[in-house]
């Protein structure tokens, strides 16, 4: 086992730890997107700003195995023999997200991110292919700085009371622009995906006993469309979007102004295909997600209050995975009502 990989099955043995002693003393647990079903009354307004920082060095390969992130964007055994150097992507993005209630029990909900992509690369290889050739030189250093695939939501609470609430909707994942020259071949640095998707999710909360906690299931299925694609022989190729199944489990609990959670996210994506080919990337991760918040909204049970807002810290961990990078990113998020 190599140093890293030793050092990446430390760390989710210590989460997993953490995992556990959370649940021992708070019963506890949170989401961002599980955040993000909540339902505002009719007329009322929620923002939310969130910045999410992470740097990709390592990865899951195409066989569950942690590797470097070279060997996942190289994943021929051959290729990655004739190719020196070593490849570090660092991801910074900002979501602005809008919640509107039209009704106590339906609300719009929409999206809109912008990212900065920096990829530093010292990469090359020996090859004679020129394929492989074109394949490291899309691999090159680059930065990309621009917005991302705006997601659309109508959400509807369909049983709301003391101990249960059910929330559905559905929507759509579409980038905001053509963005073939933003990414040359399937697996290049990329501010937005090649396809558009139709999304739509289940969430189920559950109020126990104990006082200010609250119990997530979430299930999410996006549908992926048909798009375009620039191959790596620089010709526009059809593509063809995978499904991507998300499932979270958690808790969460609030003690006074300042709250806390966990939950357990997997997700699985079938393959994609491109110019009727497969590209054989299935993609499976199992991610742990911490988070802290600190707020006024308890005093909403009081009356009225004139800032409403709610500041959130969230950090990610991969505990699994498979043909995905390797997820170790900070979020910062701040919440407003209006």
């Amino acid at each position: 086992m190599s140093r890293l990989a030793r050092v990446h099955r430390s760390q989710s043995q210590l989460t997993l730890a953490l995992f556990g002693l959370f649940c021992l003393l708070c019963w506890d647990s949170g989401a961002a997107l599980a955040s993000q079903d909540d339902i505002v009354p009719e007329g009322a307004w929620k923002y939310e700003a969130a910045v999410f920082v992470e740097a990709q060095q390592s990865a899951y390969n195409r066989f569950g195995k942690l590797r470097s992130l070279k060997r996942l964007l190289i994943p021929k055994r051959a290729d990655a023999k004739q190719t020196s150097g070593s490849i570090i992507r660092k991801v910074n993005r900002a979501d602005f997200r809008f919640t509107y209630g039209v009704s106590d029990t339906w609300n719009l909900f929409l999206e809109v991110p912008y990212l900065q992509l920096e990829q530093d690369s010292s990469l090359k290889t020996s090859s004679t292919d020129p394929l492989i050739q074109a394949q490291v030189a899309t691999l090159r250093s680059q930065s990309l700085t621009g917005l991302g695939d705006f997601r659309m939501f109508s959400m509807h609470r369909t049983v709301f009371s003391d101990r249960n609430g059910f929330v559905v909707g559905y929507g759509l994942i579409h980038p905001i622009r053509d963005r073939d020259d933003s990414r040359p071949g399937a697996l290049a640095l990329a501010l937005r995906s090649p396809h558009p998707s139709l999304s739509s999710f289940i969430h189920y909360t559950r109020y126990p006993a104990l006082r200010r906690s609250r119990f997530d299931i979430r299930l999410q299925f996006d549908f992926g469309l048909d798009g375009h694609i620039k191959a790596l022989d620089g010709k526009k190729r059809k593509f063809e979007g995978g499904n991507d199944l998300d499932i979270q489990l958690g808790w969460h609990k609030e003690f006074g102004a300042f709250g806390t959670g966990f939950n357990l996210n997997h997700r699985r994506k079938t393959l994609n295909r491109l110019g009727g080919g497969s590209l054989g990337d299935p993609e499976e991760e199992t991610l742990f997600r911490l988070r802290a918040g600190y707020g006024n909204l308890v005093r909403l049970e009081q009356g009225a209050i004139n800032f409403p807002y709610q500041l959130i810290i969230e950090f990610d961990r991969s505990l699994d995975g498979f043909n995905v990078p390797y997820s170790d990113g900070i979020t910062l998020s701040l919440q407003t009502y209006f």
